[in-house]
């Protein structure tokens, strides 16, 4: 089945104020404390972990091997664990490829109901899970998390995401179709009085939506919530993001899950790990530094956000000069991303092509699914012109239809001038999604380096502004600077 969604321009703001100056050529940062620093943020953490989809197709066996590891990083500071439908569930999705028994059924299957899930298998929930992961359930945990708990409260969701009209309007898919929206979730927060910052860490799709929670209601002109909130995401609003494999080798997962809890790992004993992490070199690796990880050795097709950067998207949309000395995790992705001679100037004109190649590639991806759907339209109308119950495995009659007529619908799948027709429309999309799948890729390391481009230039004006926003800054980024 094709990938359908809408590629935002992720580049807000390219060709608005982008003063180009290549690395370096700023002038010194002056006293005010705006780059990465240690944070002030205290206290151990206490962290909910949130788990799963909507539905079993949904509850990949990477998003449990996710809040698996980060259990054991954390011990006794897990709180409660919510995954899918909880421990009792056996909706677990392990891949496990192989030839169907009856290929003349799975190849109906294909043709008129096609669905992920049928080269896999369902197992119970390994143990450590709390209970299901509803939208009732993890709102409740989370209100109790931060009105009693005695640590720094956290929340790690690793689900799937739906786009909504409005980035206000993305949602968390919940067991159940619970969704729970960006709105909704900073209005609850913003109910519950307190000064202890809360972290969040969500790999879904189109979860730097949540980067809005910064924000009263997750509303940019409200202004930043009264308690400081922070938290990572691997996406951007408007952008799909990886991560959820049913393939049980941990080794070929390229989530932002993956790369967060490695870098946050103790490294197997490897003494050098940490140090390779410690992006701004102060002794620890904190979320910031799991985050910079995630955007410079993640192949994937994801574009990682932190609240910080919206926070200076929405103060700041004409991004001055920048300079790598305004922040180490922004200069480590331009070290480690981009080209010897790079300026923002020639980075903005390799971010462009990219996304005119991604709407480029969705066009005949989106003229190949056209394509697809008539000659289906016309292969199916020829298959149930001869046998009308074909389409409905639900059917009283469908059994007994595929029994008696099994050779004969089988010849004439294989000499249907229209069935055939069908067949290489599926190829042509598959083709296309594969390019676009490319593209993604592609474009998402363009994209990092530009963003972080971008970042460093928006600190430039923020260094020029008041210091009422300038302590607003520092206190997100003390918060995104804690450790686990």
């Amino acid at each position: 089945m094709a990938i359908r969604c809408i590629v935002g321009f992720w580049l807000v703001g390219m060709l608005v104020g982008c003063s180009p100056s290549k690395s370096g050529d700023s002038d010194a940062v002056d006293s005010v404390a705006i780059a990465g620093g240690a944070s002030n943020v205290s206290g151990e953490s206490q962290w909910l972990l949130v788990g799963g989809g909507a539905v079993p197709e949904l509850n990949q066996i990477s998003l449990e091997e996710d809040l698996r590891e980060l259990s054991l990083l954390l011990g006794n500071r897990v709180v409660r664990s919510l995954f899918g439908g909880g421990s009792a569930s056996r909706a677990i999705q392990v891949l496990q490829p192989g030839s169907p028994s009856d290929l003349l059924r799975a190849e109906l299957g294909m043709f008129f109901a096609p669905r992920g899930g049928r080269d896999s298998t369902y197992r119970a929930a390994r143990s450590g899970i709390d209970g299901p992961a509803t939208r009732e359930r993890v709102l409740r945990e989370l209100e109790i998390l931060v009105k009693e708990g005695n640590g720094l409260p956290s929340v790690y969701v690793a689900t799937h995401g739906e786009k909504g009209e409005t980035a206000a309007q993305n949602r968390i898919l919940l067991w159940g179709d619970g969704g729970l929206t960006v709105s909704e979730l900073a209005g609850r927060m913003d109910a519950i009085p307190g000064e202890k910052p809360l972290r969040a860490v969500v790999t879904a799709c189109y979860s730097g939506g949540f980067a809005d929670w910064v924000f009263k209601g997750g509303n940019p002109a409200a202004g930043v919530a009264s308690r400081t909130r922070c938290g990572f995401f691997a996406s951007t609003a408007d952008r799909v993001s990886s991560g959820c494999d049913p393939n049980p080798d941990r080794r070929v997962h390229q989530g932002y899950g993956v790369h967060f809890l490695k870098a946050l790992s103790p490294g197997d004993g490897d003494p050098t790990h940490a140090e390779r992490h410690d992006w701004d070199r102060d002794g620890r690796v904190s979320l910031a530094d799991a985050h910079t990880s995630v955007r410079i050795h993640s192949l994937s097709l994801d574009i990682p956000v932190r609240t910080s950067e919206r926070w200076l998207e929405v103060a700041f949309p004409e991004p001055g000069i920048p300079n790598l000395e305004f922040d180490p995790h922004e200069a480590a992705v331009i070290r480690a991303l981009g080209r010897p001679n790079d300026s923002f100037e020639s980075v903005t004109s390799r971010a462009l092509r990219a996304q005119q190649l991604i709407e480029q590639v969705e066009t005949q991806l989106q003229d190949a699914e056209f394509g697809e759907l008539e000659a289906y339209r016309a292969a199916a109308a020829d298959v149930l012109n001869q046998w009308p119950v074909l389409d409905d495995p639900w059917h009283p009659e469908f059994e007994m239809t595929l029994q008696q007529d099994r050779d004969e619908i089988a010849a004439h799948l294989q000499s249907s001038v229209s069935y055939q027709e069908y067949l290489r429309a599926a190829q042509q999309r598959d083709a296309a999604t594969a390019r676009w799948e490319r593209a993604m890729v592609q474009s998402a390391r363009i994209a990092r380096l530009y963003n972080a481009y971008a970042y460093l230039g928006r600190i430039d004006r923020l260094k020029k502004d008041s210091a009422e926003l300038q302590a607003e800054y520092d206190r997100i980024r003390s918060c995104e600077n804690s450790v686990l």
